[in-house]
């Protein structure tokens, strides 16, 4: 009875399973062939899960390093090696490539590994680990180059491995369109609709967004669109083994672009990039010159404004500047520098007033700008209040994370301190300020003459050396006005 039960239970079960495997859809002859083809040619991902390890990677040590997860700011992408408008101009091209590894902030980040993961498991077993990874990041390269390009008179940072990935999408087009006939129509024409939905929909969502960067995903696609070109070849044995020369036109052309855009791109200056090099070089009748021309050409180039208004602020012509800098306010009403460098240039004319106003519009627009608390911080002090100037220097330090910058808003305490006669207190905020950055002029005067007036002969004249070392004439002609009168005989000696 055992064994004739058993025979019955394998018997129902052999049929169940019978009629399982009728019910399931069965797929095309040409599907299952191109898949074993697909699945054959390049048996395991290496560069796609590679990549989104590295992204991911740079992103979890930026914030661990004290980003901010969800909207890191400009000057934290720029030390994580984010690109921007004149890169190429000053010397700095790696950031061609570091900045497609740099994300602004989670979503950023999450969105484009999703993408690349989707799109990136499909490319690399198309064309081979190698061609993927070549593929990537010269397109990846050519998108940056292109946003380099593009935005060549704007100071406008960029990030994120969407140009990159612009060009695994553009390397998909680019493989399958000379593959149609060898491509089952119901895979071919899926891949289709996918990249065409995602490309289109972003570059016309990029164009409506300002703050995305649709040089970079145009220039990416593009060059993705031409290896994928390149290295497109049928799923057989005998053209998977010359991927390997595919590859290698493939690098050339690439290498090619790469340079002659580089080249290219090093020897184009503007106008405003000409004048800011006048102004570095503190040639400003010069730059005077080429901003003059620039708003005789273009009256509505808002930034020829700021850049004139900030040559007169270093002239000391400063109701020049206010003129200046009031037109860039009324062109471009959300134009935070703009209204920080009229501040500077009412607090030096003494009019406070119209100075505060400036410097708290501008923390409205931006409550997490530095210079905005920095200036501030100044108005204040110059209106005799101490206290709310030391909070707002406080705050400038707590949000950058360049160090110079910190010790440059922590080193103005010190004339808090020197105003109330506070030596020991300035002296030991001059020692936490040198922890911070040791090559602080002002700080290193500060120090000084607390030292001096606490008869700490030895520590005095070594600070007061180092201010000698340091200062700037610009550094004088600040603190003339600020300093308390007594203590203005310090910024006429040599050596204590």
């Amino acid at each position: 009875m055992g064994s004739d039960r058993s025979r019955h239970g394998a018997t129902s079960q052999t049929k169940m399973m019978e009629m399982h495997e009728s019910d399931r859809p069965q797929l095309p002859e040409d599907v299952v062939e191109f898949l074993h083809a697909f699945y054959g040619a390049t048996p395991r991902l290496v560069v796609t899960p590679l990549l989104v390890g590295v992204n991911v990677a740079v992103f979890l040590a930026m914030v661990l390093s004290g980003a901010h997860p969800l909207m890191p700011s400009a000057e934290t992408l720029l030390r994580w090696g984010a690109n921007y408008g004149t890169a190429l101009n000053e010397g700095e091209s790696w950031r061609l490539l570091t900045c497609m590894f740099v994300h602004v902030g989670v979503i950023h980040v999450a969105v484009n590994m999703y993408a690349l993961w989707a799109s990136g498991s499909v490319l690399e077993r198309l064309t081979g680990n190698y061609g993927f990874l070549l593929l990537y990041l010269l397109s990846g390269l050519v998108g940056s180059l292109n946003s380099t390009l593009w935005h060549m008179e704007s100071f406008r940072v960029s990030a994120g491995a969407s140009g990159a990935v612009f060009g695994v999408f553009g390397g998909l087009l680019g493989f399958l369109i000379p593959q149609r006939g060898f491509v089952p129509g119901i895979i071919y024409r899926r891949l289709l609709r996918v990249v065409g939905f995602v490309v289109v929909g972003n570059l016309v969502f990029g164009a409506l967004v300002s703050f995305i960067d649709n040089a970079a995903h145009l220039g990416g696609f593009l060059s993705g669109l031409l290896l994928g070109f390149v290295l497109s070849h049928r799923l057989e044995p005998e053209a998977i083994r010359l991927r390997s020369r595919r590859n290698s036109i493939a690098a050339l052309l690439g290498f090619a672009a790469l340079v002659a855009g580089t080249v290219l791109a090093s020897q184009m200056q503007t106008p405003l990039q000409r004048a800011i090099a006048h102004l570095d070089q503190r040639e400003y009748l010069a730059a005077l010159d080429e901003m003059d021309a620039l708003i005789a050409e273009d009256p509505d180039e808002v930034r020829a404004y700021l850049v004139r208004g900030t040559t007169y602020m270093l002239m000391q012509e400063y109701e020049a500047a206010v003129d200046d800098l009031t037109i860039a306010i009324e062109m471009s009403p959300g134009f935070v520098d703009a209204y920080l460098s009229r501040a500077s240039a009412y607090r030096e004319l003494g009019e406070l007033d119209e100075a505060l106003e400036d410097c708290d519009r501008a923390i409205d627009m931006a409550p997490r700008n530095w210079g905005a608390y920095h200036t501030r911080g100044h108005v204040l002090f110059l209106r005799n209040n101490d206290d709310a100037a030391t909070e707002d220097w406080r705050r400038a330090a707590e949000l950058t994370e360049n160090r110079e910058d910190q010790a440059g808003s922590l080193e103005n305490i010190g004339l808090v301190y020197l105003r109330r006669g506070d030596w020991r207190e300035a002296f030991e905020h001059s020692r936490e300020v040198d922890a911070v950055h040791d090559q602080m002029a002002w700080n290193a005067l500060f120090q000084a003459i607390a030292a001096d007036q606490l008869g700490m002969s030895d520590a005095a004249t070594s600070a007061y050396a180092r201010w000698v070392t340091l200062r700037e004439p610009t550094d004088v002609e600040q603190l003339r006005p600020i300093l308390p009168s007594a203590l203005l005989h310090y910024l006429e000696k040599e050596a204590l």
